[in-house]
């Protein structure tokens, strides 16, 4: 899983298919290693055409 990718227009990009499509869910490896405490971490970004996880940097703006 790495950073989101930021076009040339200032669209998110996926970093392995370059989609545009995503929502926001937390990974299942988070739920299996913290189980209920894993409402605490953070969302990530899944792309919805590749089914992969992108990581947003709290320093890049959505």
């Amino acid at each position: 899983m790495t950073d989101i990718q930021i076009d040339a227009y200032g669209e998110q990009r996926c970093w392995n298919c370059g989609g545009e499509n995503f929502i926001a869910r937390r990974s299942i490896k988070t739920w299996l290693l913290l189980g209920g405490f894993a409402l605490l971490t953070k969302k990530k970004l899944l792309c919805l055409d590749c089914r992969k996880f992108n990581n947003v940097p709290t320093d890049k703006v959505l």
